[in-house]
């Protein structure tokens, strides 16, 4: 189906229909799961219990004791806190995780006596109904001289688009200039996104430098007076895309971040919870903001932008950008519609494209750049993804082609133990036979943990490696396991997680648990499974190394789904661009 119609009307009727079947499905969703007995919401994630009460800190944040997360819940997420399955429910955030401790805070603020009794708390993630939100939104398009001059006329295909060349020109002349190299397609990306008018796409494959182009451009844009915000689907994409900008511009009056109290760690900028009380509100030229679309309105209400710069655009819906688009006239998206695209629960995976703004904009937008230059994949790496995802434009540089993992192989290791970790092989296929795993999958729990201790012991830090499968199940069993296997490491800086956890990362090593193997379980998951662009961020976090287990069964299961069976051959053809080895019975 087309992105959305080409009459503003028919726009706002598509926009509001999507958020009214989208908010449907997420209550239903979060009805079932909050139905579910205690022990099933702990094994689904989205549960942490036996957890408790130490004290109140000097903020009145309350500490918590666990015995370890093994949820999906994260530093920032919106949890509800309870002793009883029909007791009163504390909303409140997380907001610090370290050593054993969760620390949870509330705009109400706790109170000792709420913690009389100190054991038998646990929480539940928590669900934010913002359906009203989008619908002031969709209120204020046809209304606001931004939605009827600027979002409107874009959506719709009726935008004028304005170049100015002399801008462009200069810009490139300038950045040829520049100590630092820039590769063609970047200097083209930064020209375009200050010569254009109204709106700019880069689209920026893994490692070829989105983030430093992003920085690049926001700088030079305060250094003529604009007032930008950077905003992103997740706080660590925002917080990614500040980091390297406060770098760039080294000047942190200028720089701000407007959110909810959050644990800071080393940053090189400052947060506020509202614009008002930043130095932002005192400055006289340019400046950059940084926040998500939903807390504009509540933390910085009034502020008009004049650029407003939406990172991993590929994964925000329209409906979602627009709130943040009202809030300026220039867009500059930067994303990758090859990865992991918007989360949505009202649309399968192949009518997803039609709700992304990166999608929505990119038949509209008359200027936009691909970055073609990898400077994370190697050469064995880079090829896969390249000639399968990017017309086989991707390349990686130089001084990234010829890396390779720096491991020493030891002499008395098992020789298919050896094979997997040899430097000399960057792209491995270890297969096995089983056909009885669908969410844990043990021969593969051991196999991995068997590769990281020899990777270990090889001189590989575990911070340079990380571990991802599709299943949280599979990713708990092997933290258990290292920590059984190697109880004298610490694996704390080893990210092992689901895919979508490790989208906008990347490490020298990647071990990839495909976990799955039963034929029944891989065709009813086959979406899932075979999802292109899952496999696609999954393929391309590693600069050095990356290892693949997987069963024959998911090579062969047969899918009577045209499109599935194309998405397994895809998987097929991974194998085949990798060393295949066999894992021992």
């Amino acid at each position: 189906m087309p992105a959305f119609s080409l009459d503003a009307e028919s726009v706002l009727q598509d926009l509001r229909a999507f958020v009214a079947a989208e908010f449907a499905a997420q209550r239903l969703k979060f009805a079932e799961q909050r139905a579910k007995p205690r022990i099933e919401r702990v094994e689904d994630g989205t549960c942490i219990e036996s957890l408790r009460f130490q004290r109140l800190d000097e903020a009145g944040r309350a500490v918590f004791n666990h015995a370890g997360n093994d949820s999906r819940l994260r530093e920032g997420d919106l949890v509800t806190l309870r002793q009883a399955e029909d007791g009163d429910e504390i909303l409140a955030n997380l907001f610090r995780e370290e050593a054993g401790e969760m620390w949870l805070v509330t705009e109400k603020g706790f109170k000792a006596a709420m913690f009389s009794e100190p054991s038998g708390w646990f929480m539940d993630e928590a669900f934010l109904d913002l359906e009203s939100h989008y619908l002031a939104a969709f209120d204020r398009l046809p209304m606001s001289a931004i939605g009827q001059e600027c979002i409107l006329p874009l959506l719709m295909g009726s935008e004028a688009p304005e170049f100015d060349e002399e801008e462009f020109n200069g810009a490139m002349e300038d950045l040829q200039k520049q100590p630092q190299a820039w590769e063609d397609a970047q200097r083209d990306a930064i020209a375009s996104c200050l010569a254009v008018e109204r709106c700019c796409l880069v689209q920026g494959p893994p490692g070829t430098g989105k983030t430093r182009v992003l920085a690049q451009v926001v700088r030079r844009l305060v250094e003529r007076g604009e007032r930008v915000l950077i905003t992103a689907f997740t706080h660590r994409a925002i917080d990614n895309a500040l980091s390297a900008t406060a770098r760039e511009m080294n000047d942190r009056d200028r720089v701000a971040r407007i959110c909810a109290p959050m644990h800071r760690r080393d940053e090189n900028f400052d947060r506020y919870e509202f614009f008002a009380t930043s130095p932002l509100a005192s400055q006289s030229g340019g400046w950059v903001a940084a926040t998500t679309p939903f807390a504009l309105r509540k933390r910085l209400p009034g502020v008009e932008f004049d650029t407003i710069v939406i990172d991993e655009a590929g994964q925000m819906t329209t409906a979602l950008a627009i709130m943040a688009m009202l809030s300026g006239r220039k867009y500059l998206l930067f994303g990758d519609q090859e990865q992991l695209g918007p989360v949505v629960m009202s649309r399968s995976r192949r009518e997803v494209d039609s709700i992304g703004i990166f999608h929505a904009l990119r038949s509209q937008a008359k200027h936009g750049t691909c970055l073609d230059v990898t400077y994370r994949l190697n050469d064995k790496l880079a090829a896969w993804p390249s000639e399968n995802f990017y017309q086989g434009e991707l390349v990686p540089a130089p001084v990234a082609a010829s890396r390779r993992l720096a491991c020493k192989v030891p002499p008395q290791g098992p020789e298919w133990l050896n094979q997997v970790i040899t430097p000399e092989t960057p792209l491995v296929w270890l297969g096995h036979l089983d056909e009885a795993s669908r969410t844990l999958n043990a021969a593969e729990v051991s196999a991995a943990a068997e590769i990281l201790r020899a990777l270990h012991l090889g001189g590989v830090k575990p911070e340079d490696i990380a571990v991802v499968t599709p299943y949280r199940k599979q990713a708990r069993a092997m933290r258990r396991r290292l920590e059984t296997l190697m109880p004298d490491t610490s694996w704390r800086g080893c990210v092992i997680d689901t895919v979508e956890r490790m989208q906008g990362q990347e490490r020298e090593v990647i071990v990839f648990s495909m976990c799955a193997s039963d034929p029944g379980f891989i065709q009813r998951q086959a979406e899932f499974l075979f999802d292109p662009r899952r496999l696609n961020v999954a393929a391309t976090r590693a600069s050095s190394k990356m290892i693949i287990l997987a069963s024959d069964s998911l090579l062969h299961t047969d899918l009577h789904d045209t499109d599935l069976a194309e998405d397994q051959a895809l998987l097929r053809s991974l194998a085949r661009f990798a060393h295949s080895i066999r894992l021992p019975a």
